[in-house]
């Protein structure tokens, strides 16, 4: 019996130690393609939240937006001051 279990452990051949994990092969391409997938929709969103900050320092808050708007009253330097202005931002 000792003969055959020698002969037996005698015969195999060392190997290397990725050899005895042929299993886990599926299993780590599946667990690395989750990890490429996660971290390429986490840098699409903070390349969107960067965009919308620069657009936010560039332009302003929706609330800090400048609205013009047309008045009449009895001072007529400023109906002028509304037609002129009115003038250059509909004509090029």
């Amino acid at each position: 019996m000792e003969r055959r279990i020698l002969a037996a452990v005698g015969v195999e051949k060392p190997r290397e130690w990725w050899s005895y994990f042929p299993g886990w092969v599926r299993i780590g391409m599946s667990v690395a393609a989750g990890a490429v997938i996660v971290a390429s929709v986490a840098a699409w969103h903070a390349r969107e939240a960067q965009e919308q900050l620069a657009a936010q320092r560039m332009f302003g808050a929706p609330d800090e937006l400048t609205i013009l708007t047309e008045f009449t009253g009895p001072d007529s330097s400023a109906s002028a001051r509304a037609a002129t202005l009115r003038y250059l931002i509909t004509h090029d």
